[in-house]
């Protein structure tokens, strides 16, 4: 993953609340992740610094983070671009926030992509920009995502 952005929404304002991930450093303070590969957090693939990616995130990793401090607003807007990297082998990636699934996002094919940047070279990657406009108005949210 990589240009986390989260935007809060109210009827006539928006407001860029957080993006992570933006920058060639990637930072994963507060981030909680379980099932990933010996602690590794974070990859290079091709010339992207990514969250997560090849060997290490992999099958039934979870990954979250709790936002708050957030401005008076009536919507979220969740965006990030998402690297597939590998075989999903007819595997989603759910994207929850407050344990609500609010996107699933599928590899269009097992192998198939777009490009090959890195990881096993029987595959190749397809990068897609995400987004998710959630009703919201508390100041703190969980967003998680997992497959």
């Amino acid at each position: 993953m990589k240009d986390l952005t989260i935007i809060t929404f109210t009827n006539t304002d928006e407001t860029v609340f957080s993006k992570e991930f933006d920058t060639d450093k990637i930072k994963t303070d507060d981030w909680l992740v379980v099932g990933n590969r010996a602690g590794i957090l974070s990859s290079t693939c091709g010339k992207y610094n990514l969250f997560g990616g090849y060997n290490t995130f992999g099958y039934k990793t979870t990954a979250s983070k709790v936002f708050s401090g957030l401005p008076k607003h009536t919507f979220l807007k969740v965006s990030f671009t998402l690297f597939f990297v590998d075989s999903w082998d007819w595997e989603s990636l759910f994207i929850s926030v407050d344990d609500e699934i609010v996107r699933a996002v599928k590899k269009t094919d097992v192998y198939g992509g777009n490009y090959h940047m890195c990881g096993w070279t029987a595959t190749m990657e397809e990068v897609i920009l995400v987004e998710a406009l959630v009703p919201h108005s508390n100041d703190k949210f969980t967003f998680q995502l997992k497959d």
